[in-house]
């Protein structure tokens, strides 16, 4: 069961997101016939994640709402929070932004209490107002995760929060501070050799 789980994840990765789909089926058949609720709940978030990319938008919901709804029945905060999370992403592939806020909003509770992760909060908030159209709130986002990136001297997350500044600052008409922040992101990735941030 596992196996055909982490076959369908390689599948997905190749693209092959349908053959993926009939893996993580077949997983979450095994997973139903072995009375295993982890693994079922495992198997739905991974087939709705997939029918969102394939464009699937309500079985994608009807998937992960139920892996929510398993994890939660096990107290399982961790993979609820990111079955929440996962949801929210449909939601806010689909334009509903608003549902999305919320679920991303629960997912941060709960990460909050489980991770103690910071990041996340931010750069999920980042993405939040990218799609909302409020790229102050997003700058401000980034700044924060930045600090943090650097606090940590984390280069890779301080890179991108560059480039996540410089494109945001060019969508606002701060050319000056696009043209800096992408300058030093591109510092930094030839530095350490991240040849797709180049």
């Amino acid at each position: 069961m596992v196996c055909k789980r982490e076959l369908g994840r390689t599948v997905a990765s190749l693209g092959n997101f349908r053959e993926a789909s009939e893996l993580y089926e077949q997983s979450l058949n095994l997973a139903r016939e072995l009375g295993d609720r982890r693994g079922e709940a495992k198997a739905l978030r991974s087939l709705g994640n997939v029918q969102n990319i394939l464009g699937n938008p309500q079985q994608a919901i009807h998937y992960i709402q139920q892996a929510i709804d398993i994890f939660g029945e096990l107290k399982d905060r961790e993979h609820q929070g990111l079955s929440t999370y996962c949801l929210g992403n449909v939601l806010r592939n689909f334009g509903q932004f608003q549902q999305a806020i919320a679920h991303f909003q629960q997912y941060l509770t709960i990460a909050k209490k489980v991770f103690d992760y910071s990041e996340d909060t931010t750069e999920l908030g980042a993405s939040i107002g990218t799609r909302l159209g409020n790229y102050q709130s997003t700058i401000d986002y980034h700044q924060r995760s930045l600090a943090i990136a650097q606090e940590n001297e984390d280069r890779v997350h301080e890179a991108a929060n560059l480039c996540n500044l410089g494109w945001n600052n060019l969508l606002i008409g701060n050319y000056e501070q696009a043209i800096d922040c992408n300058q030093k992101s591109l510092a930094i990735a030839q530095d350490i050799g991240l040849a797709h941030c180049e």
